[in-house]
C-alpha cells in the first residue's frame, strides 16, 4: 500500500499572500525528506482568509481562524500534519491546539509544532563558533596539543596558524555582539503596531553569524589537518584520513609561512559544499 504524504503546514500572517515567506525551507524540506524515504507535501495556512482583522481582534480569533482553515483543507485527515510557524505565529498555534483540542479532550490533527525563531538561531551558532575557536587555541598551544608551537616547524621563525586563531578569535567576539537578541529593539510604529519580534533584522544578524562560524570552523579544519600531517607517519582514522585527503587536495601543508587568506577560503567552500558530512556520514 503506498505510503500518505506527510502534510507540512506553513502558517501566515493576515497580510501575507505571497508564500516565500519562508524563503527555500518549504522545498528544502520536501527534497531533504524524499532523499530519506519521507513522502512530505508543503501546505499553506493564510489566516487572513479566515479571520478580519481590527484593532479589537482577539488571539483567541485568530485561533478560530486557524481551526476553520484546518477543517477547510481537511488537514490531518489522513495522517496528523506538522505545523511550522514564525515565532510570532507559536502563541496563536498554541492558543488554537488548547481550545479545540486540549479543553475538549480531542485528538489533535496535529503531532508537532516546530516555531522559527531567528534571535535563537545567532545565539546557537555564536556558541558553535566559540566552541570550535577553543580546540583551534588548543592546537596551536603547545602545553595542550604537544605539538610545535602555532603548528610550524620553526615557530619563532614562522608565525604557523597564530594568525589564522587571532582571526578566529576576533569572529567570535563579533558574534557575541550579533547574537544580541533583535527582539528587545522592537518599536511599536504606524501610531498602533503591536510590538513585533524583528524577525527580519534577527535573521540578517544570523546569517551573518553563519558566515564567521563557516570561516571559524575553516580555520579549526586547517589546525587540525596540519596537526595530523605534523603527526606523521602516524595516521588518523580511515575516514578522517579521507577527510584529510579532501583538504588536502586544495590546501597543501604549511611548510613556512604564506598568505593564508586562501587557504582558509578554500576551506570555507568545502564545508560549504557539505565535502565532509558526505565522506563521514555519506549522506
Amino acid at each position: 500500500m503506498p505510503q500518505s504524504p506527510i502534510d507540512i503546514v506553513f502558517v501566515h500572517g493576515w497580510s501575507v499572500t505571497n508564500t516565500r515567506t519562508y524563503g527555500g525551507l518549504p522545498e528544502r524540506l520536501v527534497s531533504e525528506g524524499s532523499r530519506h524515504g519521507l513522502k512530505l507535501q508543503k501546505r499553506h495556512i493564510y489566516l487572513g482568509r479566515y479571520v478580519s482583522f481590527h484593532d479589537e481582534v482577539r488571539v483567541e480569533d485568530i485561533a478560530a481562524a486557524m481551526e476553520a482553515a484546518v477543517m477547510d483543507q481537511k488537514l490531518g485527515s489522513a495522517n496528523r500534519f506538522f505545523c511550522v510557524t514564525h515565532s510570532t505565529g507559536g502563541p496563536v498555534v498554541r492558543e488554537w491546539f488548547d481550545r479545540f483540542y486540549a479543553r475538549k479532550r480531542k485528538t489533535c490533527p496535529m503531532s508537532h509544532l516546530v516555531m522559527l525563531a531567528p534571535a535563537n538561531f545567532g545565539s546557537a551558532l555564536a556558541q558553535l563558533g566559540n566552541i570550535s575557536e577553543r580546540r583551534s587555541e588548543r592546537l596551536i598551544n603547545p602545553a595542550y596539543s604537544e605539538l610545535p608551537a602555532f603548528l610550524t616547524r620553526n615557530p619563532g621563525v614562522n608565525t604557523g596558524f597564530m594568525m589564522a586563531q587571532v582571526t578566529a578569535a576576533a569572529l567570535v567576539s563579533e558574534n557575541k555582539g550579533l547574537a544580541h537578541p533583535a527582539s528587545v529593539d522592537s518599536i511599536p510604529t504606524s501610531g498602533n503596531e503591536d510590538f513585533v519580534s524583528m524577525s527580519m533584522g534577527a535573521a540578517l544578524k544570523a546569517r551573518q553569524v553563519a558566515d564567521n562560524v563557516r570561516t571559524i570552523l575553516a580555520v579549526e579544519l586547517l589546525c587540525a589537518c596540519q596537526g595530523i600531517d605534523l603527526l606523521a607517519p602516524l595516521k588518523t582514522s580511515p575516514a578522517l584520513q579521507q577527510a584529510l585527503a579532501a583538504l588536502r587536495s586544495r590546501v597543501p601543508m604549511l611548510e613556512a609561512d604564506r598568505e593564508l587568506a586562501p587557504d582558509i577560503e578554500a576551506a570555507r567552500q568545502l564545508i560549504s559544499e557539505q565535502t565532509f558530512q558526505t565522506l563521514l556520514t555519506g549522506s
